[in-house]
């Protein structure tokens, strides 16, 4: 069922997420995602400079190859756009999740390397 129609409005801001997942002919698991943000105006950047509309503000994807009790065998990442420079260089951070397994404790797992500075 479809919602009912909004009040009037300016769209602003998009994000895109997919998420794919794959079986390998290893056996393994590789579960893709991908996230792109974009603005519907221009807008000035102090890494990039001028944005104009539709150009993406993140586009990002991450690759995990897990496998069937969701053990974490490898993580690869790129960033093709962010707005700031900590978002490319948190990348190499996600190596840090190989060994990890997905389940009980993993939220807490995720923080607890991605986001020290809020602990």
């Amino acid at each position: 069922m479809p919602l009912p129609p909004p009040a009037a409005r300016t769209p602003l801001h998009k994000r895109r997420l997919t998420i794919d997942g794959f079986e390998r002919e290893d056996g393994l698991y590789d579960i893709e995602g991908r996230i792109v943000d974009t603005k519907t105006y221009a807008y000035e950047s102090d890494l990039h400079g001028r944005v104009e509309p539709g150009t993406p503000v993140h586009d990002m994807t991450i690759r995990l190859t897990i496998d069937d009790r969701m053990k974490v065998h490898n993580v690869e990442t790129v960033t093709d756009r962010a707005p700031f420079r900590p978002c490319n260089e948190a990348a190499v951070n996600y190596a840090e999740l190989v060994g990890l397994t997905i389940g009980p404790g993993w939220t807490r797992a995720l923080r607890q390397r991605f986001m020290r500075e809020n602990l």
